[in-house]
């Protein structure tokens, strides 16, 4: 598959120009335009890396970077240099911090902020360079959506991926009424979305929706709400704060029996941070993730490279992100004029095997994955996860790339309803 021309985008993409305006055209004087990917045929190849060292994104920051560091250290001297700058707590530099990478250090690769905003402005920035983007924020509009251009690749599952798989699962195994909670931010209302729109399509019902402002320690409406409504499921699509602020409030009411009717994402226990920080507070919780055996992955990132990594998941993102880099160095001609396109194609077919198991790219570069749905219990190593069902080669749905709305309707949708898209924009 040959990807889209982020040309026929329209408005989605900023040119160069407008791109060199917005962040100051002072650094680029001097500069003969983008890097077009003539290359001697000896230099390293290197790969910008945009993450913060504080703020809320800097666990997540330091897991991902522990778990790259650790792919290249195992399988030694590749050529790669890595260039790591700080975008900022809320990544307010990113794209001044971009344009260096692109036009003064030349980079090959770029990993992108994890933010949303930081993520959009990196996707728009190297739309008219020849650098390949890893986005690393899981919105689907970033990649399969109206924002997909060809250079563009996601490696952690997106939104849908993340909490569709959960529902048919949530209905045979626990019922057919739900309740939905997690963050008010776009991240965590898409991610409830998808849970609803698979839950919906597969028999389900709803009680009640109730998300929360991110950040806050007020769960009383959701608490309220739950109580009122009597739910065979609860999907909550909290991480890191306020998964933990979550849990406590369930616990401060002497709910328990709760536990066992939870299901989320990844994020809702993350490991290894998450559950050790939440303990017998999550015991019975299901989640859905990909990391084959989290324990021993991070047993082996500390010891290769002396991190213990805050989030799993994150870390396998990194490992799996440095694979691909280095395959790369040895699958392309580097010596070429327009090694761009070349690249591409390399990375769309390839298959990668790391701890997350092997991992390709759809049509649109997101991820095809094996997932699984893990139940969480206390032992003496403190909250562990037991897996329930694995899900083989879990896909995102085409979500239109370039576009609002699906160009073709997906095999499950039915001719009544309206593009998922629009509805979610809405």
């Amino acid at each position: 598959m040959i990807g889209h021309d982020p040309k026929s985008q329209g408005p989605h993409f900023i040119s160069r120009r407008a791109f060199v305006l917005g962040i100051g055209a002072s650094l680029l004087l001097g500069s003969t335009g983008f890097p077009k990917f003539a290359r001697a045929q000896n230099r390293p190849i290197k790969v910008g890396i945009i993450l913060p060292e504080q703020g809320p994104f800097s666990q997540d920051s330091k897991s991902l970077v522990a778990g790259f560091e650790c792919c290249l250290k195992e399988k030694g001297p590749s050529g790669i240099q890595v260039i790591r700058r700080d975008p900022g707590s809320k990544d307010e530099k990113t794209l001044e911090i971009l344009a260096q990478m692109l036009v003064v250090d030349k980079v090959d690769f770029v990993i992108s902020p994890m933010s949303l905003d930081g993520a959009e402005k990196t996707v728009h920035g190297v739309s008219d360079s020849s650098a390949v983007l890893f986005v690393t924020n899981p919105s689907v509009k970033l990649v399969a959506g109206e924002l997909c251009q060809s250079r563009s690749f996601r490696v952690r599952p997106n939104t849908y991926q993340r909490s569709s798989p959960l529902a048919p699962w949530a209905i045979q195994n626990l019922g057919r009424l739900a309740f939905i909670t997690g963050p008010r931010d776009k991240e965590g209302n898409e991610t409830a979305d998808f849970f609803a729109y698979s839950f919906d399509r597969s028999g389900g019902t709803f009680g009640d929706r109730v998300m929360v402002p991110v950040g806050s320690d007020n769960f009383r409406s959701v608490l309220d709400a739950i109580e009122k409504t009597k739910n065979d499921v609860i999907f909550a699509g909290f991480g890191k704060k306020d998964a933990l602020g979550f849990f406590k409030a369930i616990e401060s009411r002497k709910h328990r029996p709760w536990l066992k009717r939870i299901v989320g994402p990844d994020s809702l226990v993350s490991y290894p941070a998450g559950a050790a920080a939440l303990g017998k507070a999550a015991d019975g919780v299901k989640t859905l993730g990909c990391v084959k055996n989290p324990s021993d992955f991070a047993q082996r990132i500390r010891k290769t490279v002396g991190v213990d990594v805050p989030d799993i998941e994150r870390a396998a993102e990194g490992y799996d992100i440095a694979s691909i880099v280095h395959l790369s160095v040895k699958g392309v001609s580097w010596d070429s004029q327009t090694p761009a396109l070349p690249l591409i194609e390399y990375i769309e077919n390839l298959s990668v095997e790391g701890p997350r198991g092997v991992i390709t790219f759809d049509k649109n570069h997101e991820p095809v994955v094996d997932m699984a749905i893990r139940e969480w219990s206390v032992s003496t190593h403190g909250l562990q996860p037991k897996t329930v069902q694995d899900i083989k080669g879990v896909r995102s749905l085409d979500f239109g790339c370039g576009k609002v709305g699906f160009p073709q309707r997906p095999s499950g949708e039915t001719k009544e309803e309206g593009p998922l898209w629009e509805d979610l924009e809405e």
